[in-house]
């Protein structure tokens, strides 16, 4: 909940080895272990050769999907966005298989959800965080329904689906844990763009800025920048375009210390457009 992902992945570590040595089942481990790397500082290639190299572990069905899920979001990050739907998509029907589907909608669907955003494909990603939010309402997972309401909400935006985008960004901060950094930064994130969008320019820019401390207390370089978009979007609304461009530098720089090609590609696109603007 505090995203330290780098303390995560470091700890993961050591305890795969004890339960390797022990003969126990290391599928919870394996799960934290392929998120942290997912999620945190590790660069995407250096981040994937880790991953195949924990599929060597996983000698449970399980613990095959808890790998392979998040190999799936680094190579579609690494712009093999169909290889990356194809591995979520195996390990989506290994946790259908075994009735696993509170992990299939916090794993697979989450992470296939993420996968059509960098594909543009907002109308799937909307489609696929509505199945993933109706799972964690009914298992009363606050700290989830929080987080996807917030990627259902960025998704609505960005089909200019204004209302229902409140709606969900309303959810999302009724339900966000007080201690859950990721839950508290994002729904800010994306009200703030609604609150631009309907004229609120200083209440907007004063929300995203909160969002941006509250990311960059994070070490999720992808989390971190996708926020400074938003900023970016917002200042942009706010007829201060330096301040836009400033913020998208600020998130290429991110998404390239991370490896995520085809997020630092759409960033530079769009600096190029305030530039022209």
């Amino acid at each position: 909940m505090q995203s330290r992902h780098e303390e995560w992945r470091r700890a993961s570590e050591q305890a795969l080895v004890h339960y390797l040595r022990s003969g126990w089942s290391p599928s919870g481990c394996l799960v934290a272990l392929a998120a942290s790397l997912y999620y945190g500082p590790v660069p995407v290639t250096e981040a994937i050769t880790r991953c195949n190299e924990l599929l060597e572990h996983a000698n449970e069905r399980v613990s095959r999907a808890h790998v392979l899920v998040f190999l799936g979001g680094l190579v579609s990050l690494n712009s093999r966005i169909d290889e990356g739907r194809d591995l979520v998509d195996e390990a989506s029907v290994i946790y259908e298989e075994l009735g696993e589907s509170y992990a299939r909608a916090n794993n697979a669907w989450r992470i296939l959800g993420h996968i059509e955003q960098l594909a543009g494909n907002f109308a799937a990603s909307e489609a696929i965080f509505r199945d993933c939010c109706a799972v964690f309402e009914q298992a009363c997972d606050q700290a989830g329904l929080s987080s996807l309401s917030s990627e259902l909400a960025q998704s609505l935006y960005a089909q200019d689906r204004l209302t229902e985008a409140q709606e969900a960004t309303r959810v999302a901060e009724e339900s966000a844990p007080r201690d859950d950094v990721p839950a508290q930064f994002a729904w800010r994130a994306v009200k703030a763009k609604l609150l631009a969008r309907g004229g609120s320019s200083a209440d907007a820019r004063s929300l995203a800025r909160e969002a941006v401390g509250l990311s960059d207390s994070t070490d999720s370089p992808c989390q971190r920048a996708d926020v400074l978009l938003d900023l970016a979007e917002v200042s942009r609304l706010s007829d201060q375009p330096d301040d836009a461009a400033g913020a998208v530098e600020r998130a290429v720089r991110l998404f390239d210390t991370k490896g995520d090609v085809v997020s630092a590609e759409r960033a530079r696109s769009l600096l190029a457009e305030i530039a022209v603007a």
